[in-house]
This record gives structure tokens, sequence and C-alpha cells, in this order.
């Protein structure tokens, strides 16, 4: 089995995002170990090393005393209700959470709350076009995941388009991003040359940032 790191927050680093920047991070512990403190795809921090300032939110109660314990500035707090925390921030950094909200609107209206004045929203989110997704459909008629069993939204880039502007955001970037195997083994090498000949918009993950309208 060929091990999989997702490398979006890679991508957001070097398009320089969250360079000397205050971010407030929804969905910071992550799901499932690669994706929690310690995992090849936990995303807070890494961030943390390069954002001026950062807070991170997530509903996981003991995953927030966890980073806490470690200096992590987190709370705990379901973003599916109004909160404030009477501040704003350059960045909302939300990857790979929307799909699993009821609430979206809500969770909307948190994030502008939020949002310095032409502040930048970053999305990423699975991407409903994937070719993975496709091909483990295919074979073997569903599709596996830690998390993907808890999603209730997929999106594309009309629908996450569409979304946005309904929330009175401009699209500034979308891109695409493939998983890289973890390994350089001879399977994954092989695995990498397949997705070469893909095109960027099945790629596994739909990664957005748009800018705060007034």
């Amino acid at each position: 089995m060929v091990k999989f790191v997702k490398n979006r927050i890679d991508d957001i680093i070097k398009r320089g995002m969250l360079s000397n920047k205050t971010v407030l991070e929804l969905g910071c512990v992550g799901m499932g170990s690669d994706d929690e403190y310690g995992g090849v795809n936990w995303i807070h921090g890494r961030a943390a090393k390069v954002a001026k300032r950062i807070v991170g939110l997530d509903l996981n109660k003991k995953g927030i005393e966890k980073l806490k314990k470690l200096g992590y500035n987190v709370k705990q707090q379901n973003i599916e209700v109004p909160f404030n925390l009477k501040e704003k921030f350059d960045v909302v950094l939300i990857e790979e959470v929307l799909e699993h909200l009821n609430n979206v609107g809500i969770a909307f209206e948190n994030i502008r709350r939020h949002l310095k004045k032409d502040g930048l929203l970053i999305i990423t989110t699975p991407n409903a076009h994937s070719i993975s997704f496709f091909l483990q459909r295919l074979i073997r008629n569903e599709i596996s995941g830690v998390s993907i069993t808890d999603h209730v939204l997929w999106y594309d880039e009309n629908t996450l388009k569409t979304m946005l502007k309904r929330n009175n955001f401009k699209v500034e970037e979308i891109w695409y991003v493939h998983p890289l195997p973890i390994k350089n083994t001879i399977k994954s090498r092989i695995i990498q040359f397949v997705f070469k000949f893909f095109p960027d918009q099945v790629g596994r993950n739909l990664c957005c940032a748009a800018r705060k309208l007034d």
C-alpha cells in the first residue's frame, strides 16, 4: 500500500498566503492519525511556522485539550452556531471542513465576522470530480477513507464559486492538488507518472482563495 501526503498546505505556503499574516484556522485538530498532530497531513503546525499569529478552532474537545497542552492557541468551538472571538484576522483557513457541515450559511457568517476588510478566505475540499474517487467507485463501488464517510456535501469548482458569490466573496484563484506518495518507491513513482496524464481538474483536492467584499 502506498501512503500519501495530501500536500495542500505546501501549495498554500508556497503561494505566500499565510506568511506574516494573522490566521484563524477552522478545523485545526484534523481527523484521523495522518491529519492530526504528528501526522504527515496535519495542517495547523505547518501553518503556525509561517503565520505571524494563528488561532485554531475545532469541535473536537479532546483534540483541543491536547493541542493546548502542547502550547498552541486553540479553542473548542462549533462553527455551525454564531460566535464572536472579538478579533479580526488577515486570513481564515478552512481545510477539509465545508464538506462536513450541515449549516454552511452560518459558518460563512462566522467567517465574515472574523475577517478584516479585504481579508482572504482559503478553502480546500475534496474535489467531486476527482479521478481517485471515480476509480474507487468504479472498481470497489465505494469511496473509503477515515473522514469520507462523514461527508454530507461534495463541491466542484462551479458550486464552490456559487457558494462564495452568495456569501459576498470574490474568487482570486482556484487550483487542484494531487496527493504525493510519502516514500520514493517503484510503485509510488508509477502512480506519480500516471497522475501526470490527468488534467488538474480531476485532482483529489479543490483549493480556493477568495477575497472578502464589503
